[in-house]
C-alpha cells in the first residue's frame, strides 16, 4: 500500500526545500550551541535545553553561540544586557 501525495507546483516545491534546508542548519547551529556549553563544562539544565530549543530567533542564536565560545557562566549567554 502507498499514500500518493498530490503534485506539487516548481515553485512550491523550491520553496518547501529552502525552508526545510534553512530549519536544518537552525537546527545544526542549534546542535552546536549544545556542544560547545557541555564541551566547556557547563551543565545545561533541561529548562535551559528547552529554552534554546524554543527559539525561533536566527540572530538572537547567532549571539548565543558567539558568546558561548567565551562566556564564564551560563547568564554570561543567555541574559540580555541591561539598557
Amino acid at each position: 500500500m502507498s499514500i500518493q501525495l498530490p503534485e506539487i507546483d516548481p515553485f512550491h516545491k523550491a520553496l518547501i526545500c529552502a525552508q526545510a534546508h534553512e530549519r536544518g542548519e537552525f537546527l545544526g547551529q542549534l546542535l552546536a550551541l549544545l556542544q560547545v556549553l557541555r564541551v566547556r563544562g557547563f551543565d545545561v539544565s533541561n529548562k535551559l535545553e528547552a529554552l534554546m530549543e524554543s527559539c525561533d530567533n536566527a540572530e538572537l542564536l547567532r549571539i548565543w553561540i558567539e558568546r558561548a565560545v567565551t562566556a564564564t557562566t551560563l547568564d554570561d549567554v543567555f541574559v540580555l544586557p541591561r539598557e
